[in-house]
């Protein structure tokens, strides 16, 4: 779920409404179309940045008065907190239901048969253990280490803990905005290198790349069965 939410800090009357912008495109988008609306109709607003996580703290304190993209899973733990303190309120939520996923590109299958399945990475993760880098010009650090890398956007939550849990031979590199993943993917498939990376739904990157996403159905049914399940 997505949810738009407002501080419940007092807001003087000649005060501006304080619109928290963050660190991803359609999160600045909306935060944008609400300040032009608001300020149409007569309301002044102020910008106020922060990433993912310093947010709670802008809007427990009432350093910022809005927040119009909340992602449920993104970082949102403070979110039941504060609102089980009255610090913030759920003033609705988009229509729109997100979900992440790991992406790889379309020609990375023939490289690693047995994608989707998650449990065929460690058999080829020799594929995935060259680096990119680079932001805006991206380079490529071939046989960069013993294990495969994943890449992740600057709010994608504790995903070594998970990589462990897997026993996956991986390392987690996270970027500082997901421009540069854009850029990462575009490269890999420009050169056909094969490459996997954390991204979300809805997203315009499918409409431009043809990608998968790994199957995680294996530990599903798994844990369906541990807890005597048909």
């Amino acid at each position: 779920m997505c949810y738009f939410i407002f501080s419940t800090t007092s807001l003087h009357a000649n005060e501006p409404v304080k619109l928290l912008k963050l660190d991803w495109a359609s999160q600045q988008a909306i935060t944008h179309i609400t300040e032009i609306l608001l300020n149409k109709s007569g309301v002044d607003t102020e910008i106020v940045e922060a990433d993912s996580l310093g947010q709670w703290f802008f809007l427990n304190s009432g350093r910022a008065n809005v927040q119009m993209e909340v992602w449920q899973g993104n970082g949102s733990s403070p979110y039941y907190h504060l609102v089980e303190k009255g610090k913030i309120i759920n003033a609705g939520s988009h229509l729109v239901k997100g979900r992440k996923e790991w992406w790889y590109p379309e020609h990375v299958k023939e490289l690693c048969p047995g994608l989707p399945d998650w449990r065929v990475l460690n058999d080829c993760m020799l594929l995935f253990a060259h680096e990119f880098s680079g932001d805006g010009e991206v380079s490529i650090e071939e046989n960069a280490g013993t294990k495969g890398i994943l890449y992740a956007g600057p709010s994608s939550g504790n995903l070594q803990g998970r990589i462990r849990a897997l026993e996956l031979n991986f390392d987690v590199k996270y970027v500082r905005h997901d421009d540069v993943l854009w850029q990462y993917l575009d490269s890999a498939v420009n050169i056909q290198k094969p490459i996997i990376l954390l991204n979300w739904n809805p997203n315009w990157v499918e409409s431009i790349y043809l990608v998968n996403t790994l199957s995680f159905l294996s530990i599903k049914v798994t844990a369906k069965l541990s807890r005597g399940g048909a």
